[in-house]
């Protein structure tokens, strides 16, 4: 950074927005450098219900409501749900769903509009499988542990301790759908990877701390042109190279290799307005140090706000507190999400409950070897640290008690935790709208069209806000992305360097167009099926450590392998009933970006989410590890313990709470 501090475009945040945004531009030719205050994914992005989903309740809304903004909104999140599944195959999966239905008449109701579901998907041609129905018995041996009439015993007599909605009604059937799954934190680092693999500049644990702007001239409006960097951990990594060691043959070259020789590049910092040449397939290793507390002055032409509920905090750094404070452009809903024994639901078949008492919609999804269940939707204030209550938690078992044919047992939670969904709001006042302009703020601008202002789809509660994403450019040039959600992260960053192409001046019908659609991301390229068998055959490994890796780090996973076979010793678990073992740690390091301990438990892996206790007693052995290939000091290893002990807290709620 201080060898050459002038970027085209600073991105600020690294979630899934601002690492797709990175990755966007990058391959448009901007030389970009982005900083997130944390870690990659650290906040709402690694915190999801894992779904890429179009989302069957807004569908519902889109048709009882009669809103054409909610049917735009899931059309153009099931054509982006093929996008991913195509992008990042080892992180992401087709994920059958089961809806009960407890009446005869919710039968054709379901199942007319899961056909519906299907039909858009197919116009955007991202159809995964037709959804169809089942009957009461066969869903009732798919998901043994759903509440029906031909539940065992045993089953009915622990149901019958409990007051259940369906103990009076006897399952009539079920419509099994089709969605997407996915490692939503490391979903969100590959994307900051293949963006560094590009020659974006990425920095985790990097904090902005002011923005410059030029001096008021009366015939220039005032412009950011710079900012100040606070580099709060120090870190090095490699990138790993996009075409990996396998040799596993392919039948053809995936479009995704053929539009990464055909992205646009810059040369010596300067912008290309469509001038294209081939990418080298064998990208050299990349190197960014940091040295902790460093501030960095960098120069900047282009802006984008990309930090998701803390959105209101940057804009304040441009436009005031004040500004911020009166006119949001956020506002905060809590999403909640318990994680229960893997027992609870099936391998491979997910379990949707329509409506609790309340209205809302829970998910019991099979995920990592665990059961994933949630979530809740209610208001929340903005926090970096947000943590699950008592009442939310009870919240979802209860929802789950109502369904399952098993008793739902607090003491099973082996994990808990909250996160904040950013949902968008027009930071202009209604009185400072002018109609005449098309809705755009008479002090910036909105992006129009796609992305709209997020908007109240009837009722109360956040759960009724519209999961539109909003563009907003303020007069000074900062672009701010918010709203949205996961699965269209692609097409918010899209959004996102359009305003900035257009912010800098350049002509979007000749400057390079968006082709993140076409790109796979690090681990993607090799990777296929039978990588686990590759790595059992190859490196001795056992077969559930070949998958764990395979699924995990695709087809840099034989990095990882290697070590193991040098060394057996680096085969060794992390914590008991767990496939996490301690040669990721290094490579996670060595490859990944991971500065702290924190990271590695909750977004190289994510062993936090599964099984707070487990990576309690994971934790000292993480620090040895880290504080050998990062040389740490025992001062810094017992201040990660601290953070590491802080961070899991939040992670295991107690009863009472």
């Amino acid at each position: 950074l201080k060898e050459n501090p002038d970027f085209d475009l600073l991105v600020v945040g690294g979630g899934a927005t601002g690492c797709g945004v990175a990755l966007d531009a990058t391959l448009r030719g901007m030389r970009v450098l982005l900083v997130e205050r944390e870690d990659f994914g650290a906040g709402t992005s690694s915190r999801s219900t894992k779904l890429i989903h179009g989302g069957v309740r807004y569908l519902e809304k889109a048709f009882f409501q009669r809103d054409p903004a909610q049917l735009k909104l899931v059309f153009e999140a099931l054509r982006e749900r093929a996008i991913m599944l195509y992008q990042a195959p080892h992180l992401t999966g087709a994920l059958p769903t089961l809806l009960p239905c407890y009446a005869l008449w919710e039968i054709p109701f379901y199942w007319a509009g899961l056909k519906a579901y299907d039909i858009l998907a197919w116009l955007g041609s991202g159809l995964l499988f037709a959804s169809h129905f089942v009957s009461s018995d066969k869903a009732a041996r798919l998901f043994p542990t759903l509440a029906s009439a031909s539940a065992t015993n045993a089953s009915a007599t622990a149901a019958s301790k409990r007051t259940r909605n369906t103990s009076t009604r006897e399952l009539q059937g079920a419509i099994v759908y089709y969605d997407g799954q996915m490692d939503d934190a490391r979903f969100a680092l590959a994307l900051a990877i293949t963006a560094a693999q590009h020659g974006a500049v990425v920095l985790n644990h990097a904090d902005l701390v002011a923005l410059h702007h030029s001096e008021k001239m009366d015939s220039r409006p005032v412009r950011i042109e710079g900012a100040s960097i606070r580099l709060a951990d120090a870190g090095e990594f490699d990138a790993p190279q996009p075409i990996s060691a396998f040799e596993l043959e392919k039948g053809s070259k995936d479009a995704g290799s053929a539009a990464n020789e055909q992205s646009p590049r810059t040369v010596d910092g300067e912008l290309l307005t469509n001038e294209r040449e081939p990418r080298n397939e064998q990208l050299s290793q990349q190197k960014h140090t940091k040295e902790d507390g460093e501030l960095v002055e960098v120069r900047v032409k282009a802006v984008v706000n990309a930090t998701g509920p803390f959105c209101d905090a940057v804009r304040a750094l441009d436009e005031g507190a004040g500004r911020a404070r009166d006119a949001p452009m956020v506002v905060g809903s809590a999403g909640v999400h318990v994680v229960l024994p893997e027992y609870y639901s099936p391998d491979g078949l997910g379990l949707i409950v329509p409506k609790t008492k309340d209205g809302r919609v829970v998910f019991v999804l099979p995920w990592l070897g665990a059961t994933l269940a949630g979530t809740t939707d209610s208001s929340s204030a903005i926090t970096h640290a947000p943590r699950p209550t008592e009442k939310e938690v009870g919240f979802i078992l209860d929802a789950l008690s109502d369904y399952l044919a098993i008793d739902v047992r607090r003491s099973d939670v082996l994990s808990a935790w909250s996160g904040i969904r950013p949902l968008a709001m027009q930071p202009t006042p209604p009185s400072k709208v002018s109609p005449d302009m098309g809705g755009k703020e008479i002090s910036g601008s909105t992006q129009e069209g796609d992305a709209k202002v997020a908007k109240s789809s009837g009722g109360g509660g956040t759960q009724n806000i519209l999961r539109e994403h909003l563009v907003y450019v303020s007069e000074s040039g900062l672009v701010n992305i918010s709203g949205g959600k996961w699965t269209t992260y692609r097409l918010m960053a899209e959004h996102a360097v359009d305003a900035v192409v257009e912010q800098l001046g350049l002509d979007k019908r000749t400057f390079a167009p968006c082709v993140t659609q076409h790109v796979r991301l690090v681990g993607a390229h090799d990777w296929d099926t039978r990588v686990h068998a590759f790595l059992v055959q190859e490196y001795g490994i056992s077969l559930a450590l070949a998958k764990h890796l395979s699924r995990a780090y695709g087809d840099q996973s034989w990095r990882i392998a290697q070590r193991i076979a040098a060394d057996s010793t680096q085969a060794t678990p992390l914590a008991q009933g767990h496939l996490v073992v301690e040669a990721e740690v290094q490579y996670a390091v060595q490859h990944e970006m991971s500065a702290t301990a924190v990271d590695f438990l909750a977004r190289r892996t994510r062993l936090a989410f599964l099984d707070s206790a487990a990576a309690r007693h994971a934790l000292p052995r993480i620090v040895d590890i880290m504080a050998a290939e990062l040389e740490w000091s025992d001062s810094r290893k017992t201040a990660e313990i601290q953070r590491g002990t802080e961070f899991l807290s939040a992670f295991s709620v107690m009863e009472g709470e």
